[in-house]
Order: structure tokens, then C-alpha cells, then sequence
């Protein structure tokens, strides 16, 4: 599902009411430099998501951060948080175990094959090719790394906290 522009309205939001804010394309995928098939460092979007925090703390040292993921960023988020001081993080549906993840998208991408007309194995040698995109063999092997379900280290932070503001519906302001 591509979700760029909604995170995009959401950070500029979010930044308008003065929580700075930072969204990423992880190496090789979207805006990024470089070809997904030829990504041969087997912890590229992991560096990244750790770059990212280092640059917003750069940028403007906050008191405090939340970093909020969907899917694989909701993992990497979780995998983040694991060395890092983070006042919270915001996991839309994540994955929990990265070999899993991989299995679903090679089922999903058979199940699809008649529309797509692509194989999961016609990706780069080791990696995976699902619905017209690429996961490079040392991006498949970082993934698959990532398990949130296993070991002390997994077992997640068991406080929550909600927050939502209530925006009344105006003719200038639509709730959508």
C-alpha cells in the first residue's frame, strides 16, 4: 500500500503544530539513491533508521521522540528502540518476525503472479521480487533477522499512551 503522501501530509501537520518531524525512504527503495536488486549491505535500513534519529536529534535536539512505523518500518522502529532512548514508538500493524513476513510476500506474490506475471524468485539472486518491486539478497537477510518474538530483549514495554485531539467539523476543516 502506498501510504508516502499520507505520512508526508501528517509530518507537515505535525510540524505545523511544532513537533519536528523526519520521514524516510529506506536505501534503494522510493526517492533514495541507488537500485533495490543491487543493495549488497546486509544492514542498510537498519543504519538508516539510525541515521534518521541521529539527524533529527542534529537538527533539533528534542526533549523527547517518538518514532512511529508501519509494516517493516513498524519493525525497524521496534529494532531501533531496542538501543536507543525513545520516549515511544507508534507501530502501525508491524511485523513481528521478518522470515514470516517474507514467507507472506512470496505467497502473496503467487497468488498474484496472473496479474502481476511475476515470480517472487524473479527478484536478484537470494532476494525477491514481489508486485513489481525488489529486495536484494542482503535486504532479504537483514529481514529476516528481525524477530520481536523471540528472547528477553523482545518483550515489549508493557505501558501505553494515547493521545488524540478532538477537531470539530467545519466547512474549512473536513474530517476525512
Amino acid at each position: 500500500m502506498c501510504s508516502r503522501k499520507t505520512y508526508r501530509i501528517l509530518g507537515e501537520k505535525l510540524a505545523a503544530a511544532g513537533y519536528p518531524t523526519l520521514r524516510i525512504d529506506y536505501p534503494a527503495t522510493v526517492n533514495s539513491a541507488g537500485d533495490s536488486a543491487q543493495l549488497e549491505d546486509g544492514e542498510a535500513w537498519r543504519k538508516a533508521v539510525r541515521r534518521a534519529l541521529d539527524e533529527i536529534n542534529s537538527l533539533c535536539s528534542p526533549d523527547r521522540i517518538v518514532v512511529m512505523g508501519k509494516g517493516i518500518g513498524g519493525a525497524l522502529a521496534m529494532d531501533l528502540a531496542r538501543e536507543s532512548d525513545l520516549a515511544g514508538l507508534v507501530l502501525l500493524a508491524p511485523i513481528a518476525q521478518g522470515r514470516g513476513y517474507l514467507r507472506e510476500l512470496t505467497a502473496w506474490t503467487a497468488m498474484t503472479k496472473p496479474t502481476f506475471l511475476v515470480d517472487a524468485s524473479d527478484g536478484p539472486q537470494g532476494g525477491l521480487m514481489a508486485g513489481g518491486f525488489f529486495l536484494s539478497a542482503a535486504t532479504t537477510t537483514e529481514l529476516k533477522g528481525l524477530n520481536f518474538l523471540k528472547g528477553e530483549r523482545s518483550r515489549p514495554d508493557t505501558r501505553c499512551w494515547l493521545s488524540a485531539k478532538i477537531i470539530p467539523e467545519t466547512p474549512s476543516s473536513p474530517m476525512c
